[in-house]
């Protein structure tokens, strides 16, 4: 390969970091738009964090959730999380539903749909499991990361699907959803399952991108810089925070995340100006091609 296509390479992989970078700031400033707790991300994303953001952060410290309610407990990796939802399922003493993933298309390209995909290949729920929307629904029943309830399931003849009670108080029975690999039009390998997991746990990685109403976590935990950040930026506000946990760790961001937080910043302002004169027509010539093999930010590969 040609030192000139190394250089447009590395340009167009610059810039696919940076759209999903200015696209999860974009989401966390709308998510918490007042508040505390707004203030306290903005001075983690800064570096400059302050007494204030601590005592903020301490007030949230050894609470608990009102019984009844259903909080994500949100840890570092995937063990931990595991167990407490197998312990939690187990602790349900009526029979188990196991739903298994279907596959199209070549092993290795399926083999890696699955990695970025949250979905489980073989999911088991019960009457009772707190669960959890995978997908956003497009008739806006539920969206990513919507708390419910399994209330029963269908009929086998009618698929056996879980029927579930979300907290927005919608009853919708889940049905398999699709997830691909796409090159254009084409339709290169495909995972069917459905959107569903148990909720009772999940990790800080995986909950990425979800709006969570509550989340427990102890961020004694974290080990890597700006984990603390987005397990915090995961609620909307302090009401739905319950820390068990707390160090100086936490507030770590990377500084390389900082210098391009502030350059992410500077071209937000640019390409609002640019789509308000030229409209979004401007934008179609430079967005980067969807990851290929060679994608380091694929799910399993993060924290």
């Amino acid at each position: 390969m040609s030192k000139g296509a190394d250089i447009d390479d590395g340009a167009v992989h610059r810039q696919r970091i940076a759209a999903q970078i200015a696209h999860d700031l974009a989401v966390e400033q709308h998510r918490q738009d007042t508040g505390e707790l707004l203030t306290v991300l903005t001075d983690i994303r800064e570096g400059d964090v302050t007494q204030s953001d601590r005592d903020v952060l301490v007030t949230r410290l050894g609470k608990l959730p009102e019984p009844g309610q259903v909080a994500v407990h949100l840890f570092p990796v995937n063990r931990q999380a595991d167990n407490l939802n197998d312990m939690r399922l187990n602790q349900i003493m009526l029979d188990p539903h196991e739903f298994h993933a279907e596959t199209a298309g070549p092993a290795n390209l399926v083999d890696r749909l699955k990695k970025n995909m949250l979905a489980p290949e073989r999911l088991i729920l019960k009457e009772g499991a707190a669960v959890m929307a995978l997908r956003n629904d497009t008739d806006r029943q539920y969206v990513n990361g919507s708390l419910g309830t399994v209330r029963g399931f269908a009929q086998e003849n009618k698929g056996g699907w879980p029927i579930v009670e979300f907290e927005n108080g919608n009853i919708v029975t889940m049905k398999q959803a699709t997830w691909e690999m796409m090159d254009g039009d084409t339709v290169l390998a495909s995972v069917f399952q459905v959107p569903l997991r148990c909720a009772w746990a999940i990790t800080i990685h995986k909950s990425q991108g979800m709006t969570l109403d509550r989340a427990v976590m102890d961020l004694r935990r974290t080990f890597a810089p700006g984990m603390g950040y987005v397990a915090l930026s995961r609620v909307e506000g302090l009401d739905g925070l319950y820390l068990q946990g707390v160090n100086e760790r936490m507030f770590l961001v990377s500084p390389d995340a900082v210098r391009l937080d502030g350059q992410l910043r500077l071209e937000s302002a640019q390409a609002a100006d640019t789509l308000a004169s030229d409209g979004v027509g401007a934008f179609r010539a430079r967005m980067p091609q969807p990851a290929g093999e060679d994608d380091e930010f694929a799910q399993d590969v993060l924290f």
